[in-house]
């Protein structure tokens, strides 16, 4: 729920942009796009920590059983 909401920010900083031009520069919407693309980052920089901790527990829970199986 939060990606699409990450998501449907920085499209509407962007459309922004498009709508009114560098105007909106002084208002703060460069450095607001910037915030949000660095979330963005910071955002799929912790999944793939968390993908990566979710296959190493699970190769770690199940590989003890098959070993006993294969006995």
């Amino acid at each position: 729920m939060a990606t699409v909401d990450l998501y449907m920010l920085i499209v509407a900083n962007l459309e922004l942009f498009v709508n009114y031009g560098l105007m909106v520069v002084d208002d703060g919407a460069l450095q607001q796009l910037a915030q949000l693309l660095a979330l963005a980052a910071l955002s799929g920089v912790f999944y793939v920590g968390l993908a990566l901790c979710d296959r190493t527990l699970l190769r770690r829970l199940t590989e003890a059983p098959l070993r006993e199986l294969s006995r």
